[in-house]
């Protein structure tokens, strides 16, 4: 779905200018699926939605601007870079224990209730300053995120994510109801 909302930010942007930039375009899709996702979790009733906050949770254009938000995030990684390095030492250290504060402030605090909408920003923002900064950051923390087994399930978390909802929904299925033996 990523990809084709892209084409749509594109499309989108292209209107405005002649050669659109691909942060331009990814800010485009940020925007939109932030304010749809906004929209909808504060319970706004669209085209006769029942439950639209269920819609902005399990909807992936309304969940677009968390992968948008890491692609401008890459899109951005050399002046990212840049910046850092005219930072003093200590601020990565800084921006990455801020990032996972945020992480596992939303872990411990949102619920269904709240999220997404607004409170989405939490542990996104928090994501991102934690790959912004943490492969600078000096401090344990940093150096924790940058091990190999932290990297390496890093790199499987998304495809663990992609596949725990087929198994769930498959067992479901196999699986109706609960049998109790007596």
């Amino acid at each position: 779905m990523f990809p084709a909302l892209l084409l749509l930010g594109w499309r989108l942007t292209a209107k405005r200018r002649e050669t659109p930039s691909p942060a331009g375009v990814v800010a485009t899709v940020l925007g939109l699926s932030f304010a749809a996702s906004w929209a909808l979790s504060t319970g706004v009733m669209l085209l006769g939605l029942t439950n639209p906050e269920e819609l902005a949770f399990y909807s992936a254009p309304t969940r677009a601007w968390q992968f948008a938000s890491g692609s401008l995030l890459a899109l951005g990684w050399a002046r990212v870079a840049a910046v850092r390095a005219s930072l003093p030492a200590a601020v990565p250290g800084v921006v990455t224990w801020a990032g996972a504060g945020l992480v596992v402030l939303g872990a411990l605090r949102l619920d269904g209730s709240h999220y997404p909408g607004l409170a989405a920003l939490i542990p996104t923002v928090g994501t991102v300053l934690l790959l912004a900064a943490a492969d600078a950051d000096p401090s344990p923390l940093g150096n924790l995120l940058r091990s190999k087994p932290a990297v390496f399930f890093g790199d499987l978390s998304y495809s663990l994510y992609l596949w725990h909802w087929p198994v769930l929904l498959l067992g479901n299925a196999l699986i109706p109801e609960p049998r109790v033996l007596t």
